[in-house]
């Protein structure tokens, strides 16, 4: 008879019908997970999957990232049903997070630790309301980095990335720090410089235009007889003037990519 009680005790309850708590179960929560240019985010969340081959010496390397990244953990993954053996293919995965709503920049280098060369993946982060909106990635493929520390009563560091074939040298001028820079092959230097001013570009005469590359704005001042271009300024107090390269405009997509992936700090 006690049997009977208690299987009919445990229908009543799968019926629903005792007058047990009556709280109802809480709506699952839909996280939604977006995922632009090969990196996956929620909210101000976000993580990074790159492709790396194991046991090679080659790595993924963080070698720059603006004050509003903050890093987390980071991970390997070996491809399904594959073995971790040099040579082997998997995942490299780096979770992190952005603090606030200003534009993020994270730079990862891929090479050996002990090697100037190396594949590069920047990525722009743009933010509202607490929400990633917007990533902008771009990959440098062979090329080698450049740094330059200039102490003049406050130290000024600077950092470019530029292709292997390029040639460069530090030079500190007035208020310029920065890097001589030309392709191999080549007469006349590009200047790429921190400005150390605000509107540097308001000082100096000649045609100014604002143009637009990839959601970037820069101001571009041309020579007001011939047109050649002069100056170039970009976001972030970063700079180029031609010393005789008649070869800018030639390469001046390039320049806009190294520009964009060029930073300093004070």
């Amino acid at each position: 008879m006690k049997k009977w009680i208690t299987a009919l005790a445990v229908l009543a309850v799968l019926a629903g019908c005792t007058e047990t708590d009556e709280t109802e179960a809480p709506e699952p929560v839909d996280i939604e997970v977006q995922s632009m240019n090969g990196l996956s985010f929620t909210d101000r969340d976000f993580e990074i999957t790159l492709r790396q081959t194991a046991g090679t010496g080659f790595e993924w390397m963080t070698v720059y990232q603006t004050d509003n990244v903050e890093l987390g953990s980071s991970s390997f993954h070996v491809d399904y049903g594959g073995e971790l053996r040099t040579g082997g293919s998997g995942d490299f995965r780096l979770a992190g997070r952005i603090t606030n709503d200003e534009d993020a920049v994270l730079i990862l280098k891929y090479a050996r630790p002990w090697e100037g060369e190396g594949d590069y993946m920047t990525y722009i982060i743009s933010s509202d309301q607490g929400r990633i909106t917007d990533v902008k990635a771009e990959e440098l493929r062979h090329y080698t980095d450049c740094e330059f520390i200039h102490t003049t009563g406050t130290e000024i560091f600077v950092r470019t990335y530029l292709p292997k074939s390029w040639i460069s040298a530090p030079y500190a001028e007035g208020p310029e720090t920065g890097f001589r820079i030309h392709p191999e092959g080549t007469t006349g230097s590009l200047c790429l410089f921190h400005t150390g001013e605000d509107h540097p570009e308001e000082t100096i005469s000649g045609t100014k235009q604002t143009i637009l590359i990839r959601g970037r704005e820069y101001t571009m001042i041309t020579d007001e007889q011939d047109e050649t271009i002069m100056y170039l300024y970009g976001p972030d107090h970063l700079g180029c003037r031609s010393e005789g390269a008649a070869w800018w405009p030639d390469r001046f997509l390039d320049i806009i990519r190294i520009l964009d992936n060029s930073a300093y700090e004070e």
